[in-house]
């Protein structure tokens, strides 16, 4: 708690100093900043007219971005116009500026950086007893108890850092079962703005880009909980960590993207890898590895395919792929292969993409090597989930969860053969609020009353204030 309010406090010292405390800017140099910024908008956007008349990009990705860059490029010009007329005047507009985030020009105000705060509570219950439902629910911002629970407070920050690079921050703060407070970081990275022959790389710490649910952060789940198969491959926090990565969009007559990833393979957020010395995965005790080569880093691939099939209709479609060292033993190694697919329909005369239907489905399967002997345990599962916005801003779905293997331990929740069949309807008043109502039916063989069979029910609510960043088609 002491933490939250440490940060609270800077941000807040930070906002509201004095402009007159900030040291001018020096206006020519400033000025030659903003003329390469507006040329990279112009270039790109002249590119993506290209591909637009080529039908190279996604029909309805094309509208977004261009609007992105023309609402850019507008701006760019506004502070041109009055950073010009600064510099004759002698002066500096930063002396002007309200905030160290927002920048009034004329009647607009042109952002700087985007922030918002997103908070995520449910409420519920389930006939499993309580110490069951956390076995039950093992991704760590499900529901996790009776009564209420706060899944997720989210303080997101994201802007420009130069003409060069982009920058996010993501830090979470939850509340878990026991009452304990946890404040931590959940990603921090950059991007670049441009380089050449399609290139961006990432750098910082970040969810890796296996599959379509791991990138994604709780308040954009379109259930109430993580599907049972990225708990078990990926663990409660799903997969990131500290490193690096290269993406090329692959001059295709389709969207056609290639990503490779190296990062650090400890850590909690690290499960199926070195994970943390001294903890258990299939009965074994994991030991300490240090870094010694190449080999022991976490390696990631995936290829990603988006196609528009016509107008109202797009198919997106990947294949995944991890290695790296796990800590059951000093050579060995795991394994993750995954495929995924997605499809929407949206007709073109929607209103806010009202009405819609989309289906999603991943599979996924682990090899890992355990103990001094390599035993090799394969596990596999896989969510499939279709959603229904029948009338806007209300949203029904439905999700199917599997997830079994070889070496099953019917005593173990992260390795017994589960099923879960889960309803839900969701109501968004408007894009910054949701309520959610969610039954889950579960199957699980470590339950031992009840023929394995249990019954739950949350009511999950959201509120964001602030801009969020637009979430990945």
């Amino acid at each position: 708690m002491r933490k939250l309010l440490s940060v609270g406090l800077i941000y807040l010292f930070l906002v509201c100093l004095p402009p007159a405390l900030y040291a001018e800017d020096n206006v020519s140099e400033e000025l030659k900043v903003m003329k390469q910024q507006f040329q990279i908008m112009q270039n790109k956007l002249e590119k993506l007219e290209e591909k637009v008349s080529g039908q190279e990009i996604k029909i309805n990705e094309q509208e977004t971005v261009k609007q992105d860059y023309e609402r850019k490029i507008t701006d760019l010009e506004a502070r041109l116009s009055e950073k010009h007329f600064d510099s004759a005047q002698g002066t500096s507009s930063r002396q002007q500026q309200p905030s160290l985030f927002s920048k009034q020009i004329g009647s607009s105000t042109v952002r700087l950086m985007d922030i918002s705060f997103d908070s995520l509570f449910t409420a519920g219950g389930s006939t499993a007893r309580e110490s069951e439902i956390d076995k039950l629910q093992a991704g760590s911002h499900d529901p996790k108890k009776r009564g209420f629970t706060t899944q997720n407070l989210e303080f997101s920050m994201l802007g420009a850092v130069d003409p060069y690079f982009n920058g996010e921050v993501h830090l979470v703060y939850q509340i878990d079962s026991s009452g304990e407070s946890q404040l931590e970081v959940e990603e921090a990275f950059l991007t670049t703005q441009t380089l050449p022959y399609d290139l961006q790389l990432k750098a910082g710490t970040f969810f890796v880009e296996f599959g379509r649910l791991n990138l994604q952060h709780p308040h954009s789940w379109d259930f109430v909980d993580q599907p049972v198969v990225n708990s078990r491959m990926f663990g409660g926090d799903g997969l990131r960590g500290p490193g690096a990565r290269l993406s090329w969009l692959a001059p295709l007559p389709w969207y056609s993207e290639i990503l490779g990833g190296i990062q650090n393979a400890n850590g909690e957020t690290a499960f199926s890898f070195l994970s943390v010395a001294g903890e258990d995965f299939a009965g074994i005790t994991l030991i300490e590895r240090d870094v010694r080569t190449a080999e022991d880093f976490l390696y990631s691939t995936r290829w990603l395919n988006s196609l528009d099939l016509n107008e109202e209709i797009t198919l997106n479609v990947g294949v995944s792929s991890l290695w790296g060292p796990n800590a059951s033993g000093l050579d060995n190694q795991t394994n993750i292969y995954g495929t995924d697919f997605y499809v929407k329909w949206n007709p073109v005369g929607n209103d806010r993409g009202f009405p819609f239907a989309s289906w999603q489905t991943e599979l996924m399967k682990r090899d890992y090597e355990a103990g001094e002997e390599k035993d090799n345990i394969d596990d596999w599962g896989l969510y499939s989930q279709v959603l229904w916005g029948f009338k806007k801003n209300w949203v029904a779905g439905m999700r199917y969860d599997l997830a079994d293997g070889d070496g099953v331990d019917t005593t173990d929740h992260l390795r017994d053969r589960r099923r879960r069949v889960s309803p839900n309807l969701t109501w968004y008043p408007t894009e910054f609020s949701k309520v959610r109502l969610q039954y889950n039916y579960d199957k699980a063989e470590h339950i031992d009353v009840n023929n394995g069979d249990e019954h739950s029910i949350w009511l999950q609510y959201e509120f964001m204030l602030g801009s969020h960043p637009k979430h990945k088609f």
